[in-house]
């Protein structure tokens, strides 16, 4: 418990004061069992489809394992370097996974590996705290933020000799990144509360969204060729919001009555799903901005949330290693 000790420390009390309740809670429940040997198992970090929906990513403070999809069985684990993993993102051709993660006020670590092998292409250790989150652009270049407020840019494959390159726009921890797919935009957000809007070419900062009133927890792009990209953002303020971030426009919300921690959308971008803290699943009509349904999901934080790709269901992960494979409701059921 080495970086809890740093953590608390009176020289680190600034910092932790800018953390958000949900960053807080997420790693002291993992670290705190993990270490005193407690018989629960940490809490699930992040989950990921492959491209095919066949296998699923399951990251914990333990490391990342492959399960076999639908019934979860364990098939391997991935050998990595990074710690405390926070995210994984596979790139769209599904032939390459970022791993982020990292020593929270030490280090942040993102790792590439080529998939299915899983053999590592690189590591990257830019920053200067845990990373959080990372995203793919459509020009092959991957996105890194942290907890020290800053993005990277990195190289997407070892071949390309980009210089990492720093953004500088956030005055706290940046909790998500995401690149809006036939676009040159991609948008962070975090503790701040605030969504800052990249151009992917120039890596220009456009604009500052601030809407919300707490932290932003997640963000997801709705898929497809969209003439006007569109963002959902999630927030400890209980909404969720719809932008189009390329005009600097906020379309609507929706008020929840739990924390969204996570958000993701149907593959046809139908509706939105959120993963909460009180371990449900809500469902949100995007024309509408109304919750139109609550399915239970696991008990406490939800903290980690995948869409399958085709079968109509969804996996929430969360504390004490739980997880949980729910069905979506059909258009005709909402």
């Amino acid at each position: 418990m080495l970086w809890l000790t740093k953590l608390f420390d009176t020289r680190n009390i600034t910092r932790v004061g800018q953390l958000s309740l949900f960053f807080v809670s997420f790693f002291l429940a993992g670290v705190l069992l993990a270490d005193e040997g407690a018989a629960a198992e940490p809490p699930i970090t992040a989950l990921a489809f492959d491209a095919d929906g066949g296998g699923l990513l399951v990251a914990s403070q333990s490391g990342v394992k492959v399960r076999s999809w639908p019934k979860l069985d364990a098939e391997r684990e991935l050998d990595i370097t990074v710690e405390n993993v926070r995210d994984l993102r596979f790139d769209s051709t599904g032939k390459w996974l970022a791993i982020a993660g990292g020593r929270p006020t030490e280090e942040g670590t993102v790792e590439i590996l080529a998939w299915p092998s899983g053999k590592t292409i690189q590591v990257r250790s830019n920053h200067d705290d845990v990373v959080t989150s990372v995203a793919w652009t459509d020009n092959g270049m991957l996105v890194a933020g942290g907890m020290d407020h800053d993005l990277f840019v990195l190289e997407g494959s070892a071949k390309s000799g980009l210089k990492p390159q720093r953004l500088r726009g956030h005055s706290k921890g940046v909790l998500s990144v995401v690149a809006l797919p036939g676009s040159d935009w991609m948008v962070s957000a975090g503790i701040d509360q605030n969504l800052r809007v990249w151009n992917t070419e120039s890596l220009e900062l456009i604009r500052s969204l601030n809407n919300h009133t707490k932290t932003v927890t997640d963000m997801a792009a709705k898929p497809g060729q969209l003439p006007l990209p569109v963002v959902a953002s999630a927030s400890e303020d209980k909404t969720i919001r719809l932008w189009q971030p390329s005009i600097g426009r906020m379309i609507r919300f929706a008020r929840l009555d739990s924390v969204p921690l996570q958000v993701g959308w149907y593959p046809d971008g139908s509706l939105i799903v959120a993963s909460c803290s009180d371990g449900g699943i809500r469902v949100v009509d995007p024309t509408t901005a109304q919750v139109t349904q609550k399915l239970d999901g696991i008990d406490g934080w939800a903290y980690a949330l995948a869409v399958h790709p085709t079968d109509g269901s969804v996996v929430v992960g969360g504390l004490n290693g739980q997880l949980k494979r729910v069905m979506l409701p059909t258009s005709s059921e909402q």
